[in-house]
C-alpha cells in the first residue's frame, strides 16, 4: 500500500495543462558543445508539446536556486508510461545535466504503447512493435529507468517491493489508469504481455461475430481495424 507524503514535495501531472514548448536549444548540447543525439520514445514531432506548471514552478526555480551550491537535484518519477517519459524527458531539456538527476520506475520491463496494443487484435504485426525498450530515451546516462514496484512513499524517499530504497528532492506520480484488456495489458514481462494479444488476435480471427459496447473514438476504430 503506498502512503501518501505530507509534503509539498510531491507533485503530480496534470495532463490537462496547457500546451507550449519547453525546450531550450543550449540544452541539446554537452558540456564540450558537441550535439548529442538521441532518440524519444514515445516523443512525436509536435508543434506543441505538454507544459507542466508544477515543473516550471516547483522545479525549475528550486533546481536553479540548488545548483548554485553544487548540489543535485534528484527527481524520481513513478510509473514509465505516457505520462512519466515525457515529463521525464521534458525535464532533462528544461535543465542542465549537472543540475538534476532523474529515475523512472516502472514495473514493466518495456514500454507498452496502448494505442498500438488495441489495433494489434486486427493485425499481428503491430504485436512486435508495440513493445519498446526503454533504451536511449534520455540524453545522459546518468539518468535512468528502473524496473520495480513501490510499496511506500516517505516524504523524501521511497521503497520498493524488493527493499530498495531511493531518496528524492521532488517526486512524480505518473501511474496512469489500469483497465481490463485488450485495450491495457497487466502483464509486467513483454514476452507474457505478446502472449496475450496473440490470444486476443487469435480470437477476433475465429469469431463468427463480434459485439462492441461503446461507440467513442476507441470502439468505432477497433471496430474499423477488424472490418479492414
Amino acid at each position: 500500500m503506498i502512503t501518501a507524503p505530507t509534503t509539498d514535495r510531491l507533485v503530480r501531472l496534470n495532463q490537462h495543462t496547457s500546451q507550449s514548448r519547453l525546450y531550450d536549444s543550449g540544452i541539446a548540447h554537452g558540456r564540450d558543445n558537441t550535439p548529442l543525439k538521441y532518440h524519444p520514445l514515445i516523443v512525436p514531432d509536435m508543434e506543441t508539446k505538454p507544459r507542466y506548471h508544477s515543473i516550471d514552478t516547483n522545479l525549475d526555480l528550486h533546481t536553479m536556486n540548488l545548483a548554485r551550491t553544487s548540489k543535485t537535484f534528484h527527481v524520481v518519477i513513478l510509473g514509465g508510461a505516457f505520462a512519466g517519459i515525457r515529463a521525464a524527458q521534458d525535464l532533462e531539456n528544461l535543465m542542465l545535466p549537472h543540475m538534476v538527476t532523474i529515475t523512472v520506475i516502472e514495473r514493466r520491463d518495456r514500454y507498452f504503447y496502448n494505442l498500438g496494443g488495441l489495433r494489434s487484435m486486427a493485425k499481428r504485426e503491430l504485436i512486435d512493435i508495440v513493445w519498446l525498450p526503454y533504451d536511449n530515451i534520455f540524453r545522459y546516462s546518468h539518468n535512468r529507468v528502473m524496473q520495480g514496484e513501490v510499496a511506500a512513499v516517505y516524504p523524501n524517499s521511497v521503497i520498493l517491493k524488493d527493499g530498495r530504497k531511493l531518496d528524492f528532492d521532488s517526486l512524480l506520480v505518473a501511474t496512469g489508469s489500469i483497465y481490463p484488456g485488450p485495450c491495457k495489458i497487466d502483464e509486467v514481462s513483454y514476452k507474457l504481455g505478446m502472449a496475450e494479444q496473440h490470444r486476443y488476435f487469435d480470437m477476433v480471427k475465429l469469431a463468427d461475430s463480434i459485439l462492441i459496447i461503446g461507440g467513442g473514438p476507441t470502439g468505432v476504430g477497433l471496430a474499423a481495424e477488424i472490418a479492414t
